[in-house]
């Protein structure tokens, strides 16, 4: 599990996940956020993630549809038609898994809004792999 708040966070983001921490617990996505994780054991592994659809947002974008993915298989779409915290959880088809290797995990929102510094997706405040 990568916790935001955690000092090497940021070594496990591949893309699209602002480095700076905000409220000391979470972090701003952009259009792809992509996670890299390694995993040594892959027997009865769920996705997870904990993250929220913020009200300013949703007041431009109206509902969002998140994409999850891990190595490139989707897992769900998920629509989300209220702001708020979220919590997803999936078990995983092991054989989409990597034994002691990287796994790259991508939610992807399908509608983002943009300011003159940033586009802006989710709030991510923690991802990964637990048992299921």
């Amino acid at each position: 599990m990568v916790n935001m708040n955690d000092p090497y966070a940021m070594a496990y983001v591949v893309q699209d996940v602002r480095d700076l921490l905000e409220a000391g617990a979470w972090r701003w996505t952009s259009r792809r956020p992509e996670l890299r994780i390694y995993l040594g054991d892959i027997r009865g592994l769920k996705f997870t993630a904990d993250f929220t659809v913020p009200e300013s947002g949703f007041r431009r974008t109206g509902p969002v549809t998140i994409s999850f993915l891990v190595n490139g298989q989707l897992l769900e779409r998920v629509k989300y038609e209220q702001p708020g915290e979220q919590h997803f959880e999936r078990a995983v088809p092991e054989f989409w898994l990597h034994a002691r290797w990287l796994n790259f995990v991508i939610m992807e929102p399908d509608k983002t809004w943009s300011d003159a510094k940033f586009t802006y997706g989710f709030i991510l405040t923690r991802a990964g792999f637990a048992p299921n």
